[in-house]
């Protein structure tokens, strides 16, 4: 639509200039929904997130804990110690085919795991990461409940946290358990074997983990004793949440119920009244 010129006295209407400037530059101040202007600070209910960290936490700590994989050794019950190994170390372990302590010394028995892949969970797939799942929490410490709000009619106000829907993905992690004989071995196998199938987790998440099959073999190093070795890789149905997503918008929203809803009284002139003054507003 082109431009028309001043249409009265008071709007001047001046001539729109062709660069286009940002918002901070425009005439017209628009400012932020202050209802989504919420403090967080103070929350007792942080921001909710699912990391790779966290998965991986997740696992050690129901292998090393709950599963507690021991051996039995010269009529002495020995717990089978469990090592999150690194790249750099996990290319060791596979080029000399075990490990050594700052001694020089072949750990035994030992289980040494690693996040390998990463997948999506194509049989679970959000539909849209915009969607939320609200959790209502009815009373706080700010907002108790007390017989004067029931008299006068205020409802209490409820906080609604809003957490958006995780993405689901499969994990594949690799392990490598030693021992030093094939009775030991089997015990290793039978005891994580059992625990498969099933969520794995102690604290905070419950993960579901698989293992499809396991590989046995046997090593003789000229420098040592025989070594038992097996090799297996645990699949993990696990989700990602993270902090936020866009850089700038949260995966927790934070909000709150109407407290009280108050209805005005308009009063306006007759029917009458207004039919006339539109009948003569349109007389020429």
């Amino acid at each position: 639509m082109a431009w028309r010129g001043p249409t009265t006295q008071s709007n001047t209407n001046p001539v729109p200039n062709r660069i286009n400037y940002d918002q901070s530059m425009s005439d017209m101040k628009i400012g932020n929904n202050r209802a989504h202007d919420v403090r967080r600070d103070t929350d007792d209910q942080k921001d909710f997130s699912v990391t790779l960290l966290d998965i991986d936490t997740t696992i050690y700590n129901h292998l090393n804990e709950r599963i507690n994989p021991t051996v039995i050794d010269t009529g002495r019950v020995i717990k089978v110690p469990v090592n999150f190994a690194s790249q750099e170390k996990w290319k060791s372990i596979t080029k000399d085919g075990y490990v050594r302590d700052k001694n020089g010394k072949i750990q035994c028995p030992l289980i040494a795991m690693r996040r390998s892949t990463m997948q999506r969970n194509d049989n679970l797939v959000t539909l849209n990461r915009y969607l939320q799942y609200p959790t209502i929490k009815q009373f706080s410490q700010k907002n108790q409940y007390d017989k004067f709000s029931a008299m006068v009619g205020f409802n209490p106000v409820k906080e609604i946290y809003s957490v958006a829907l995780p993405d689901h993905v499969i994990i594949n992690y690799e392990f490598i358990a030693w021992t030093d004989y094939n009775t030991q071995q089997n015990s290793v196998v039978e005891q994580i074997n059992f625990a498969t199938e099933d969520y794995w987790g102690v604290d905070r998440f419950k993960f579901r983990t698989s293992i499809s099959d396991y590989q046995f073999q046997i090593e003789t190093p000229a420098d040592g004793d025989r070594i038992v070795k097996t090799t297996f890789t645990l699949l993990c149905y696990a989700y990602l949440l993270p902090d936020k997503f866009e850089n700038y918008k949260s995966t927790v929203q934070k909000s709150f119920t109407p407290r009280k809803i108050v209805f005005n009284t308009e009063t306006i002139e007759s029917f009458n009244q207004m039919t006339s003054k539109q009948s003569n507003s349109q007389l020429p």
